[in-house]
């Protein structure tokens, strides 16, 4: 039996669901404890060893989880002493330090395509050889994680 088959006649069929990233699925759980109250402010979230074998995820996911709830606002991360939750919701504004998203967002062309001019006109010739193989090399990673390393 299809999924198409218990749909009743005449009906549209239901919008696909949206695909998501392990990353992606731990976070929304996480979130969703967090929010929910399941895990209030203050505690402790459990480690990255215990959540990867609780989700059945490796580390590295649930690292991008964290990243992603502490870019929100929702947690903070001590190193050495584990990462604990600061917010039972998410932030309007997001934030880095005392700027916001927008005031980086605004000053990374002024200082991002500067420096980039900067670092060509600088290179050495060795560097400008090391950017190329590491471009070939990106060009026929298929590995997703092996390529972002690069």
């Amino acid at each position: 039996m299809n999924l198409s088959d218990s749909r009743t006649a005449g009906q549209p069929a239901a919008r696909p669901l949206a695909r998501l990233s392990a990353a992606e699925a731990v976070f929304n759980a996480i979130r969703m404890d967090i929010e929910s109250g399941a895990v209030p402010v203050g505690s402790k979230l459990s480690s990255e060893a215990t959540l990867s074998q609780q989700y059945g995820v490796s580390r590295s996911v649930i690292r991008e989880a964290l990243r992603s709830c502490t870019a929100l606002g929702l947690t903070i991360t001590r190193t050495g002493k584990g990462t604990f939750v600061v917010a039972s919701k998410v932030a309007n504004d997001l934030t880095l330090g005392q700027y916001s998203a927008r005031d980086l967002t605004e000053a990374r062309p002024h200082i991002e395509v500067p420096a980039a001019g900067l670092a060509a006109q600088r290179r050495t010739p060795e560097e400008l050889e090391t950017l190329r193989d590491i471009v070939a090399a990106m060009s026929t990673e298929t590995d997703p994680e092996s390529w972002v390393a690069m």
